[in-house]
Order: C-alpha cells, then sequence, then structure tokens
C-alpha cells in the first residue's frame, strides 16, 4: 500500500534477533483450559473462563483462576457471572477487559472487566454480540476486530471491526478489517498501530475452515489500513504478544505446518519486526496448542493452555525468562 511504513519480507535466519533462553515448566493450570479470556492484572495472571472436554461433551466455563506470579502459585478467584469463551479481550496491565464471548449458546453483547483480585464489574450492553474475533486495547479503548455473532453458526462471521470505550462502552465503527471475514486472528498493539495476524475464513459452500497467511496494521494515526508482509504459515488461533522494543512475538496455533501439506497444531514460534518485514524463527514452544495465552511480564515471558489436539486442552504452563540484551539486536 502506498504510504505504507512498513517493509515486505519473509522469513529471516538472522541469528541476533534469537532469544537464547529455554521455557521452564512452572505448577499447571488449575483445569486444562482453552478458548480463555487470559492476561496480566498488576503482579497476577488471569484465565477467565475457557472451554474443555469430558466423555465427549465441551464445557463451557465461569470459573477465574489466579497465578501470582511473586509467589508462584496459582488461586481460585470465584465464578463469572456466566461461562464464556472465545470473546474480544485484551489487558491494559492492571485489568483484564472482555466484550461478547459465548456460553455454548448465544454470544454475548455486554463488556466486563476483571480486577487483579478476581473481581468483576459489568461496564455495559454495547448491544454488539461477538464470538471468535481478535481484540486488543489502545488507549482507553478496546479494538474489536472481525469475528462472527454466533459460536455455532459460521456463516457469521465478519470483516465488521470496532472500538470499545472502556469507560462506558460507547462503539465507534473502524474501517472493515481488509483481511476479509476472519475468526480468531491474532492482534496485537504497539506505540502507533494495532497489528492483525492469520485467522481462518469460513467456505459455506463447502462447510470448510479455511487458515489465512495474511497480516495487516491499522494506524491509530491514520486511521487507516497497511498491509504487512505474510505469516510465515497459514494458521488461526496464534498466541501473541508485544516485547519492549516493540517486536511481535507469535506462537502456535492451528494450520500450516512446516514440511509438509497437512494441517495440525503448530509449535513454532517467531518473532515479528515490522520495519523489516520479517519473522525471525525462536526457541519452539514447549508444546504445540491453539488459542494459548503468551504474557509479557516483569522480563519473563508466560505461555498458558490452550487446544492441543481435537476435543481436547492441556493445563501446560511455562514461563521463559528475558533479559534486556535480548531486545537490543533485532533485525
Amino acid at each position: 500500500m502506498q504510504g505504507s511504513p512498513f517493509r515486505r519480507g519473509s522469513i529471516s535466519d538472522d541469528q541476533n534477533s534469537v532469544i537464547s533462553a529455554k521455557w521452564q515448566p512452572l505448577h499447571p493450570l488449575p483445569t486444562a483450559n482453552g478458548g480463555f479470556q487470559a492476561g496480566r492484572a498488576n503482579d497476577q495472571i488471569l484465565v477467565l473462563g475457557g472451554t474443555n472436554w469430558s466423555n465427549g461433551r465441551k464445557l463451557w466455563l465461569d470459573t477465574i483462576d489466579r497465578y501470582d506470579t511473586g509467589s508462584e502459585t496459582w488461586a481460585s478467584g470465584g465464578s463469572l457471572p456466566t461461562p464464556v469463551a472465545y470473546a474480544a479481550f485484551a489487558s491494559d496491565g492492571n485489568d483484564i477487559y472482555w466484550l461478547g464471548g459465548s456460553d455454548g449458546e448465544q454470544a454475548s453483547p455486554h463488556l466486563f472487566r476483571a480486577s487483579a483480585v478476581g473481581s468483576v464489574s459489568h461496564i455495559a450492553d454495547t448491544g454488539y454480540p461477538v464470538v471468535y474475533p481478535g481484540a486488543a486495547i489502545h488507549d482507553g479503548w478496546l479494538y474489536v476486530i472481525a469475528g462472527g455473532k454466533n459460536a455455532n453458526d459460521l456463516k457469521t462471521l465478519t470483516a465488521q471491526s470496532i472500538r470499545v470505550s472502556l469507560d462506558d462502552g460507547r462503539i465507534e465503527e473502524l474501517p472493515p478489517y481488509p483481511g476479509g471475514a476472519v475468526m480468531l486472528p491474532a492482534v496485537v498493539s504497539t506505540k502507533d498501530y494495532l497489528m492483525v495476524f492469520g485467522g481462518a475464513s469460513y467456505n459455506a459452500d463447502t462447510a470448510s475452515v479455511i487458515n489465512t497467511d495474511q497480516a495487516y496494521a491499522y494506524s491509530y494515526e491514520e486511521r487507516a489500513w497497511h498491509r504487512l508482509a505474510p505469516t510465515p504459515y497459514a494458521r488461526r488461533g496464534m498466541a501473541s504478544c508485544v516485547l519492549p522494543d516493540q517486536t511481535v512475538l507469535l506462537a502456535g496455533g492451528y494450520g500450516s505446518l512446516p514440511d509438509t501439506d497437512a494441517e495440525g497444531f503448530a509449535i513454532d514460534l517467531y518473532r515479528y519486526n515490522s520495519q523489516s518485514g520479517r519473522y525471525t524463527p525462536q526457541r519452539p514452544l514447549p508444546f504445540a496448542a491453539m488459542g494459548a495465552a503468551l504474557i509479557w511480564h516483569n522480563d519473563r515471558l508466560y505461555l498458558a493452555g490452550g487446544e492441543d489436539k481435537p476435543r481436547h486442552r492441556t493445563d501446560h504452563f511455562y514461563m521463559m525468562p528475558l533479559q534486556r540484551e535480548h531486545f537490543q539486536a533485532t533485525n
């Protein structure tokens, strides 16, 4: 796109951008979980709601689990007002906010906030039900990208994108997502841009889910979309986070795999630099999963849960210690 600040690139083999630290196992999640809402609230990591499977039946969860990064212990934070999974969610570092999600029957239009102690506050009925979107927070707004209106009907997927005020639930329309009507894209917010990676569309004629490698950035200043370099593989449900140097980590997901024509749950981790347009492979994840949580806090990178095989969830929880020198040399 003319005027784009981003370079077009591909996979990089620059070893200066590879994080050398190793993943370390931590106490597992209290419940194997995927499709949850998760993030950092002060020194706590919260895992809210989600889904798992028991005896061939999908369960929709209302649990609140809190991990104290200081004592390195899990505790129960009580229950959500209703079960919820696959919402538009993000953390501002102090609280976790989520809009929509499903209880297995219908998508919700409600905006909520959860604090570090696990207390939940209802902010507003926005009138905007949504499920399977991507989301990130910037400057007091929750940006909600694509997704659908019904967890059980993928024909409701849309390219519609909005931002929601975290104060009162007020909605403002954004330009439609240029990647089209997708579900489960990875979305992060940097200083100047909202970045969207991958996801999947739905072909109603063949009743098939089609993963994509498309990536775009929304300029907060210009209020316009710019095309990014495509992701190395077409995948949905990648975990993501932004590092202190404003590079982006993309982890796992479901879709294309290296050296095979098959699709599956991915174990690879990439570091994306928007200025070079390059994705640099990192040390692989300790487990393959879609919809895991990737959370940066206090020079530590946490990886939690997700769907690790069909009709199954994992309780894995890992940490990678990172030092500031990991952010000095990036391509």
